[in-house]
């Protein structure tokens, strides 16, 4: 105050007093608030400045400016992880979302990542038909075909020289007749067609004398009936069928079955098994009824790994297996996994036991079930088995012992057992399951290693760590771990896992 006083020849008093200012220094005191007025102002908006500059100037520093292309380059793969994916499984496409995705999102950033984008052709080698803006159930209106057909020729150009993945609905195909489509398709090698057209449309258009020369993997939706499906791709290898069925009143669809290795059955006839001489691996995620000729015995030796995933509610799984294998003979079937937990609360019936089928050649065997009396057939069907893993959200600790019920398969019967694994809710079940594991050292097999695996686990409110469940474990089984160890056993944990055979 004193300076301002001085400076405007302002008597000191008038701070500090109630006391009038004369005329000259009214005059003075309004000079200077004008003056402390307009540098207020430009203070302020100085200071506007430098707090708008502070935040671009942070930006500038960012970490992620100073990761080297490469780097950036290996993060956008992972952004987009279709473009790691192989085959025709719905789930390794790109997803149908409102919106771009990446890499299309990524590369709208800014230029360098747009380079970076460019620079990488794999991560535009997946793409999805239609758009995600179109209406599979609404015509395909010219703006959306016009935008598609840029996009397919985008793909193109920027996946070069990788070979391409395409997902996409038959609508799609009776409408875009393009040349460009047909270049995107002679590209793939990997297609899957789907149906969501209810109206009558046979596949056949897409096919009709194309030569599919890179084509490896083919997934078809054959809903409505595989109406001169004709099929010419000397590579193709893979092959997924879905709500396929046979009429036998026609002509199958001609497709070059002796060349299919994997074949995945979706809902179809399980007489389309019988087609093809040179499989080596069958998954089946639906089934339906063999509606055609009784036929017994068609052998399949080449077959090393068959998969049943899901079983119509109303086929019981040993009829499915029952019929399955007394159809067709798995001379050399190695791997084995059934999973059905669709008859959870079925109560026992005498009709489910497996019966008039062996599988000796088999040595691993995954069972997930509902109920331990639907799968004990399999047990004894498959008396070779080495290595067993079951999971079961009632209590799968029923098939590991089977003492107190007279004649009943249990794990006890696989006299040359080597590897059992075990998924549960452990820590919920795991005083009975430790039960069955000690009466199962009775039996004498010559187990060399066990495995639990595990979902995470909660307690007290909060997820449990890998350490946390694995002590858990260890402290509530320590008799039993220590006898496995003592006889040379090995005890492998894998949590926040799922079981899957090599």
């Amino acid at each position: 105050m004193a300076y301002f006083a001085s400076d405007m020849n302002v008597r000191q008093t008038l701070f500090t007093t109630n006391q009038a200012p004369s005329i000259e220094e009214s005059q003075a005191i309004h000079a200077v608030l004008a003056q402390l007025r307009a540098e207020h102002d430009l203070l302020t908006s100085r200071l506007a400045t430098v707090e708008a500059m502070i935040p671009r100037l942070k930006v500038c520093l960012h970490p992620i400016r100073y990761i080297p292309g490469n780097i950036l380059q290996r993060v956008f793969e992972y952004a987009t992880p279709w473009c790691f994916a192989d085959g025709t499984e719905e789930n390794t496409f790109p997803p149908r979302s409102s919106g771009l995705h990446s890499p299309w999102s990524l590369s709208h950033v800014c230029q360098n990542w747009r380079a970076i984008c460019l620079s990488t052709p794999k991560l535009w080698t997946a793409l999805r038909l239609p758009t995600p803006e179109s209406d599979y159930w609404q015509p395909i209106s010219t703006q959306i075909l016009e935008r598609t057909t840029e996009k397919i020729k985008t793909s193109i150009q920027r996946s070069e020289p990788h070979l391409s993945r395409l997902y996409q609905v038959e609508d799609f195909v009776r409408v875009v007749k393009a040349p460009i489509l047909l270049e995107m398709i002679a590209r793939c090698r990997c297609l899957r067609v789907d149906s969501f057209d209810r109206r009558r449309y046979s596949q056949s258009a897409l096919f009709i004398d194309h030569l599919f020369l890179r084509l490896t993997s083919l997934s078809l939706n054959l809903e409505k009936g595989p109406h001169a499906v004709k099929v010419r791709a000397p590579r193709l290898r893979n092959l997924e069928l879905c709500a396929a069925y046979i009429n036998w009143e026609s002509t199958p669809p001609d497709l070059p079955w002796e060349q299919i290795r994997v074949y995945t059955s979706t809902g179809s006839d399980l007489e389309f098994i019988g087609f093809m001489d040179n499989l080596e691996e069958i998954n089946i995620e639906a089934y339906d009824t063999m509606g055609g000729p009784e036929i017994r015995g068609t052998v399949l030796p080449t077959v090393r790994r068959l998969e049943l995933r899901y079983v119509n509610d109303d086929f019981l799984p040993a009829g499915v297996c029952n019929e399955l294998f007394t159809r067709y003979s798995f001379t050399s079937l190695h791997t084995l996994v059934l999973h059905d937990t669709y008859r959870l609360y079925l109560e026992k019936d005498d009709s489910l036991s497996f019966v008039g089928f062996s599988l000796p050649s088999v040595i691993k065997l995954s069972l997930l079930f509902g109920r331990a009396e639907h799968v004990r057939g399999i047990l004894l069907a498959t008396p070779n088995v080495q290595s067993l893993h079951i999971e079961s959200p009632a209590n799968p600790e029923l098939l590991v012992d089977c003492s107190g019920t007279l004649g009943c398969a249990s794990v006890g019967d696989l006299r040359g057992l080597k590897h059992l694994s075990i998924s549960q809710n452990l820590y919920k079940d795991l005083s009975a399951m430790n039960a069955a594991l000690k009466s199962l050292r009775r039996f004498r097999l010559p187990l060399e290693v066990i495995s639990f695996y595990s979902r995470i686990q909660r307690r007290d409110g909060r997820e449990m760590s890998k350490g946390e469940w694995i002590a858990d474990l260890q402290r509530r089984m320590a008799s039993l771990l220590r006898q496995w160890t003592e006889t040379g056993i090995h005890v492998q944990y894998h949590y926040d896992a799922e079981h899957k055979f090599p």
